[in-house]
């Protein structure tokens, strides 16, 4: 697929296209379900090296296929010992870019304030990195290597859940996948998804079948193969 140029990344991307790995579609699918479901932080994470920022690009490119009326606000950050910078905003709509700021907080700041008086028809959130707090006025997806100080933010919420992309091996790339809301979740091939008892009842309500390589998630941990 096609590399977005644009779009603010943590650790910069030289190539022109990237390779989309098999558990992306299935990853793309738990997080607007989850969104869907009233999440209000969904945290993409995994292992260093695991490819969360390439999967950002992904994301975008379907999210703003699917959703073109709402404005998406791309940013990316650098971590400073326990705390982060925000060191660049592209703002999107319908998949074409409406407004950018680099560097400068000021104009960071103002990009930010202009999109969310303008953004009548929804508006979200996309983090490379981790940020020290979550947006206050939408929801917001964050895709980052592990984090001590991020996800302590979290604290386990679920209304903030985690989604751990698996790394990439030789038997396909889902070679072992966890699902986390306030506990974890497992994959089986035959258990439909259930949501932790402290889940939200809106989360407990209607939990989508979502799955990894067609396996279905429930408590516990387990390899899918």
């Amino acid at each position: 697929m096609d590399f977005t140029r644009e779009l603010p990344m943590q650790f910069s991307y030289k190539y022109p296209t990237f390779y989309v790995r098999e558990c992306y579609p299935q990853y793309h699918e738990m997080i607007t379900n989850l969104l869907k479901e009233g999440a209000q932080v969904v945290t993409v994470t995994g292992t260093s090296g695991v490819g969360t920022s390439v999967f950002s690009a992904y994301f975008l490119r379907r999210y703003s296929m699917e959703y073109f009326n709402i404005t998406i606000i791309t940013a990316s950050f650098e971590t400073e010992g326990e705390k982060s910078k925000m060191t660049k905003v592209v703002v999107w709509k319908a998949g074409v870019v409406i407004g950018q700021a680099e560097d400068q907080k000021s104009a960071i700041k103002e990009v930010d304030r202009t999109v969310i008086k303008e953004a009548r028809s929804g508006l979200i959130y996309l983090y490379d990195g981790p940020p020290n707090r979550r947006p206050q006025n939408a929801q917001m997806v964050c895709f980052t290597s592990w984090n001590k100080t991020w996800f302590s933010y979290l604290k386990e919420r679920p209304d903030r859940p985690k989604l751990i992309m698996p790394s990439q091996g030789t038997s396909g790339c889902c070679r072992r996948a966890r699902f986390r809301d306030a506990r974890p979740l497992i994959a089986t091939k035959s258990a439909e998804c259930r949501p932790s008892r402290a889940a939200l009842p809106h989360l407990r309500r209607r939990c989508a079948r979502m799955s990894v390589h067609g396996c279905k998630f429930r408590r516990g941990s387990a390899r899918c193969d």
